[in-house]
């Protein structure tokens, strides 16, 4: 096999002949593992797969759109009952100011001709 320093100089005396001793390409082992693994290619205790199930769970996306939708729809209920929670005390402050049913009054009246 050719160093650098002396295929330098046989490229430099030769002006492009090739060195009549071509290493021949290997080709790189295999790797035990397959790409996209991860930690799930380690060896590690039967507790730690447990607790951290999932490290080594294949991603299911039915499952995953599922809870988004499911996360969606509660936060968006919980926005909802914040709301008319809100509403509700207002009213009712408006209705102990003003008597009873004001706060139907106020919302119904036209404010403007454009209504």
């Amino acid at each position: 096999m050719f160093t650098n320093s002396r295929m330098g100089a046989r490229m430099s005396r030769g002006f492009g002949k090739v060195p009549k001793e071509v290493p021949k390409a290997s080709t790189p082992p295999k790797p035990e593992y397959v790409a996209g693994e991860g930690i799930r290619s380690l060896d590690t205790s039967a507790g730690f797969r447990t607790l951290n199930f999932e490290l080594y769970v294949k991603a299911n996306k039915p499952i995953m759109a599922f809870g988004i939708a499911t996360m969606s729809l509660i936060t968006l209920y919980f926005a909802y009952m914040k709301a008319t929670t809100e509403n509700k005390t207002l009213d009712a402050e408006y209705d102990k100011l003003y008597g009873e049913g004001a706060a139907n009054y106020m919302r119904t009246r036209k404010v403007n001709s454009w209504d």
